[in-house]
């Protein structure tokens, strides 16, 4: 796998939509975004992550990939539409 892109490919159904993935935010409301704060304990990543209990197929696959030099590992996703290409911070 050492230098290639590699490609996953989902069987579920893409349902064409043609509304916007993003919208426009006022400039009060994002500044009531940027002043907002967490609560004590809530750290973002790490509470995302939460507590999976192991690796699933997916994650052994992308590790598998990442030790054997893969430069991407791109999949489809439920959450995406109309080609919006979600990108991972975690990589």
């Amino acid at each position: 796998m050492k230098g290639k892109i590699i490609l996953l490919y989902r069987t579920d159904t893409l349902k064409q939509s043609f509304e916007a993935d993003a919208t426009r935010r006022s400039n009060d409301a994002l500044k009531k975004m940027e002043a907002a704060t967490l609560p004590p304990g809530n750290d973002g990543p790490a509470r995302r992550r939460g507590n999976r209990g192991g690796a699933t197929i997916a994650t052994q696959f992308k590790d598998m990939a990442t030790a054997e030099g893969a430069i991407a590992l791109l999949s489809m996703s439920p959450r995406g539409h109309d080609g919006t290409l979600f990108v991972p911070f975690d990589c």
